[in-house]
């Protein structure tokens, strides 16, 4: 199927939501909308292309984007690196095309690749600063023998296939080794491979690099330089909370004060900060090292996630006996926060006074600034962003700036509720920080800095 996608360059088929499928005699069968003013793009850009057999057939406008991020492939745009994994599987390298994948998901600061069998193709995935791009689709017999030798690399039985398993991988570049968690699940369509590629390329390091506006950064510098308090970190998984907090580490370790952090996993090592790892879903170990902390004569402790009575018991109190504090929650709202913190056997009178600040936020994925461009909006009027049919938006398809992957940079948009002696109930009104963040999450629409995509995540 991927072998039609060069008739459309990307851009045209998102812009104008259409999709090559596949020849059927000498016509060449295409998806495309109801919509009229798309088709009639679509048959321009075929007759200009000297392409005069073909039939439109009528897709949702979803399964038209999903078949385009699947199969429109970083591959398609950059001859070289088609060339080379033509030429690798050609020769059977099979280990080469192994190092040539992680390479370039490594140089793309991706953070996963997912191999995944999809009918009779193999497709090979990075996810890129949030979201999955197609590197590279090959055959599906081509991704059985590449998933063995993932299997060798890893110390794994190779025999022992549709089962579930967990390893670990060191590949070795010139300038570093590089540590990949790996993870094999059994699907209808065969074997599943994640894997996780443990460094910090492209993940913000200092304050600074957050993209915070100048009276955040204020507030929260303020809260993290006291020498107590319990600062809460809040929002739903995958917004950044961790890495929110490693910049607070970063910000106040200066070799002065004993920093402490329970993490489950540990994945990225902090210098001059004694971290400690707990075994994953194991609950004794993770109170037990909670509970272990505070006879290290500890500065300032940083406890992973708040998951269980013991480790809220253990923030509240550290941080009400001239600890610092950082923790996350997994919570929605300020308001959601005391709740939960309250569900788990804290008294509010205890939160009120050990608390310093709550942040609740949300990750958003900027447009890259080199290849992002105005669209024409094809879809129904939304109210609240005040879009027409017509209006222009902005969209990005990717370059090699961005990793292909349309996005500049991932920023964390927050809501900031500073405690001090006057505040009260009232201060947690969940609509007061969610509508901050949804203003800032539609001005920055507005801008050309966000995808309606991205948008309508948060609408």
């Amino acid at each position: 199927m991927y072998a039609v996608n060069t008739v459309f360059e990307e851009n045209f088929a998102r812009e104008w939501q259409c999709f090559p499928l596949r020849y059927e005699g000498e016509a060449l069968l295409i998806a495309a909308t109801d919509k009229s003013e798309a088709q009639d793009e679509i048959k321009s850009k075929l007759a200009a292309l000297g392409i005069g057999q073909y039939r439109l057939l009528i897709y949702e406008a979803h399964e038209i984007r999903r078949l385009i991020n699947q199969y429109y492939s970083i591959e398609l745009k950059d001859p070289e690196i088609f060339n080379t994994i033509r030429d690798l599987i050609r020769r059977e390298s099979f280990e080469a095309l192994f190092q040539y994948i992680v390479t370039h998901a490594r140089a793309f600061c991706a953070s996963d690749i997912h191999i995944a069998n999809v009918a009779e193709h193999c497709i090979i995935r990075f996810r890129i600063k949030g979201k999955l791009k197609t590197f590279c689709v090959i055959e599906r017999r081509l991704g059985e023998v590449l998933g063995r030798v993932i299997k060798v690399r890893a110390n794994l039985d190779v025999s022992k296939a549709l089962r579930p398993a967990d390893a670990s991988i060191r590949l070795l570049f010139d300038d570093e080794a590089l540590d990949i968690r790996l993870s094999i699940i059994p699907t209808n369509e065969g074997e599943k491979f994640s894997l996780r590629l443990l460094h910090d390329r492209n993940v913000p390091q200092r304050l600074e690099e957050l993209g915070l506006l100048p009276e955040e950064l204020q507030k929260i510098r303020q809260a993290i330089l006291r020498e107590s308090g319990a600062v809460i970190v809040t929002g739903p998984t995958g917004s950044g909370k961790s890495t929110t907090v490693r910049c607070f580490l970063a910000e106040i370790n200066d070799g002065q004060s004993h920093i402490i952090s329970i993490e489950d996993p540990i994945e990225y090592k902090m210098e001059g900060i004694t971290q400690i790892q707990v075994e994953p879903r194991a609950a004794d170990s993770f109170n037990d090292s909670v509970r272990a902390i505070l006879r290290q004569d500890p500065d300032i402790l940083f406890i992973g996630e708040i998951r269980d009575e013991v480790s809220a018991e253990v923030a509240m109190k550290a941080s009400l006996t001239g600890h610092l504090v950082f923790t996350t929650l997994h919570t929605k709202s300020p308001r959601l926060t005391i709740e939960r913190l309250e569900n788990l056997g804290i008294d509010r009178r205890m939160i009120f006074n050990s608390v310093s600040m709550i942040i609740n936020q949300r990750l958003v994925n900027e447009l890259c600034t080199k290849c992002r461009h105005r669209v024409r909006y094809q879809g129904e009027p939304i109210e609240e962003l005040a879009l027409h049919r017509g209006d222009p938006i902005t969209e990005a398809a990717g370059c090699p700036h961005c990793g292909y992957s349309g996005v500049e940079r991932r920023i964390p948009i927050m809501s900031i509720l500073e405690f001090d002696h006057r505040t009260t109930v009232f201060d947690l009104s969940d609509e007061i920080g969610d509508d901050g963040i949804r203003q800032r999450i539609i001005s920055k629409f507005k801008e050309g800095k966000l995808s309606l995509s991205e948008v309508r995540r948060f609408l």
